[in-house]
């Protein structure tokens, strides 16, 4: 029988093993579910998008809770946040070269997604020729 770990014995190893598997539902949501013909729903218009992005968010909160934790940062600091999950304040105590190393991988990525191109493309004949995407924090 497994033994339940205390706060205080909790790993970044564990944090970021929970990470990974709700970031998998995420994509099975996203892919699978949402891939369902209508016949085969309970719902014929349902969608799964939504959850698809509150899975993603949790699984970037526990991301960045193991770079916290990476950092020397105790996971009891992050039982029960004073208003919701924090990610903004969460996301503030990475050490800034942490936070630069995220803000330019995911500026490569998102320019060089498909979306974020045909969305730029969009906007630039709507008269938005400043388009730009948001930050990481935001």
């Amino acid at each position: 029988m497994k033994m339940k770990k205390k706060k205080s014995e909790i790993t970044a190893d564990d944090i970021f093993s929970h990470a990974e598997k709700i970031y998998q539902a995420s994509i099975a949501i996203k892919y699978t579910v949402n891939s369902w013909p209508p016949e085969n729903r309970l719902e014929p218009t349902l969608n799964f998008t939504p959850a698809y992005y509150v899975t993603t968010s949790f699984a970037f909160e526990l991301l960045i809770k193991t770079l916290l934790v990476l950092d020397g940062h105790s996971p009891k600091e992050f039982h029960k946040p004073k208003y919701g999950h924090g990610l903004v304040s969460m996301y503030e105590l990475l050490p800034d070269d942490w936070k630069i190393q995220l803000e330019h991988e995911f500026n490569n990525r998102v320019q060089s997604s498909p979306s974020y191109i045909q969305q730029k493309k969009l906007m630039e004949i709507m008269g938005h020729t400043a388009y730009e995407h948001q930050s990481v924090k935001d």
